[in-house]
This record gives structure tokens, sequence and C-alpha cells, in this order.
């Protein structure tokens, strides 16, 4: 009896423990892309790759190709800015698995103004790297433009 409830003592640590590094990891995320939109706010996203990313990245943007670089991450992340875009990424779904995590969520992408332009779904793996958390793939479903 001893050892079952010993047991299931250890079982409830274990969870209580993973859940809250759930949390921390969703926290962490949620974060980094408030960060990301108040660089675009600002109309600064700095070094937005570096920060953001893994060295050894993959984004794949909305409308194809891919950009295997931190700096081409970042860019790319300036041009949207010089065409006066603002990004807003907003989690949908997070699952966290150690040291990687799981992510979905949908983008809105509008000018200057607050017009919303388009909204994205996109998938990120993310990575876990000398404590904080880093993309380490960025894959965005784009939404086609409008018919003229």
């Amino acid at each position: 009896m001893v050892r079952l409830i010993f047991g299931l003592l250890i079982l409830g640590a274990c969870c209580s423990f993973t859940a809250h590094a759930n949390e921390a990891a969703e926290a962490a995320i949620k974060a980094a892309y408030n960060d990301i939109h108040q660089r675009f706010l600002a109309g600064d996203v700095g070094d937005v790759g570096s920060d953001f990313y893994t060295e050894d990245a993959l984004f794949f943007p909305p409308m194809g190709g891919k950009i295997d670089s931190t700096e081409g991450i970042t860019q790319s992340f300036a041009g949207m800015l010089e065409h006066g875009l603002v990004l807003k990424p907003v989690p949908v779904e997070i699952e966290v698995y150690g040291d990687v995590a799981y992510e979905r969520g949908i983008g809105y992408l509008s000018n200057q103004q607050g017009e919303l332009l388009s909204k994205d779904d996109y998938m990120v793996i993310w990575k876990k790297e000398e404590g904080q958390w880093k993309i380490y793939r960025d894959l965005v479903r784009g939404t086609p433009p409008p018919a003229n």
C-alpha cells in the first residue's frame, strides 16, 4: 500500500512538472510572437531571423519558395515591412514534447492602417536551444490574392 501511494505521488509530481513545462513553453512562444508583432508596429524588425529562428531553420513563405538562412528570414520580414505590411501571428494549438514543440496558428497580415489583407494558416516546429524557444521549421499556407 505504501508503494502504491508513493508511486502515485511520484506520478502526480511528474504530471505537474510536465504541465508546468508545457505552460512555460506556450507562454514563451506567445511572448515571441508578441515581440515580432511589436517590431512590425515599431517599424523595425531588427535581426528577427537570428533572434527567433535556429541557425538551421527553414522558412517556407506563403507564396512558395524556401529560405534557409537567418539572414534570408530577416530580409523576408524586412521586405514585408518595407511594403507597409504588419504581421501578427496568433497560435491556435501548441503541443510540447520535451525540447520540441509543434504549433498551428493563423497569421494576420495587415497594412499600416490596420486593414486586414490576408489571414494565412501556418505550422511551426519550435526547438528549445540554450533555454530559449526558437523556430526550427516555419511553413505558411498562403491565401490566394483577391481576383481583380
